[in-house]
């Protein structure tokens, strides 16, 4: 049988000692965020069967994994922020020595440019005002250079009033994640089409 093993940026890192394994740490809720995306394509039975997900720090922290834990190098994808323009992710790549390429994936600058492109989660999420935050991204959200910082100042212009209403990136990730349309992500970002189809034709070749 085939152990595909996904080794996501973010949470606490791999080489942390004493690291939390509550069910409702960082690490675990974003674990349980990106599997529940992965189920609107890979039935949960087959990511029972197949797939692993770790999530482990920063980009660094999930190279060195790769590097120097990973035993079954040709079945361990890695998902990590390129923190660069979306024109120059595959110069980042080799600059991070991240390698083999066919096993690495960026989720573009950072996770918070999925959460841009879809603005009606936004509204779910944050609550309906008069008009939707799309008007508030005003361009590509491949093109945020900082995401995150990018999305957190939106919400400031869209309830200026309401100080809750404020992105809280280690809470508001996974329950956000929960929310994406994964069919439009793949629409929208390279990678993560190419990041499912590689998971399901790892099961498939093996099912």
């Amino acid at each position: 049988m085939v152990n595909i093993q996904l080794l996501i940026e973010g949470g606490e890192s791999f080489f942390q000692p004493n690291k939390n394994t509550d069910l409702n740490s960082t690490s675990n809720r974003l674990r349980q965020g990106f599997r529940e995306l992965l189920e609107q394509e890979i039935s949960s039975s087959d990511l029972n069967e197949y797939v692993r997900i770790d999530m482990g720090g920063g980009w660094r922290e999930v190279k060195k994994y790769y590097e120097e834990v990973v035993e079954d190098k040709e079945n361990t994808l890695m998902l990590v922020d390129s923190d660069i323009s979306d024109d120059k992710k595959e110069e980042q790549r080799i600059k991070r020595g991240l390698e083999p390429k066919e096993n690495v994936f960026f989720m573009v600058q950072k996770m918070e440019a999925w959460f841009l492109s879809q603005p009606e989660i936004l509204d779910e999420y944050y609550a309906e005002a008069d008009e939707s935050i799309a008007i508030r991204i005003t361009k590509n959200p491949k093109e945020y250079s900082k995401p995150d910082k990018a999305l957190n100042e939106i919400l400031k212009a869209h309830y200026p009033r309401d100080r809750r209403q404020r992105y809280k990136k280690m809470k508001h990730d996974a329950e956000l994640m929960q929310l994406l349309d994964l069919s439009k992500l793949k629409e929208d970002f390279d990678d993560v089409q190419r990041l499912i189809n590689t998971l399901q034709t790892k099961i498939a070749t093996d099912a």
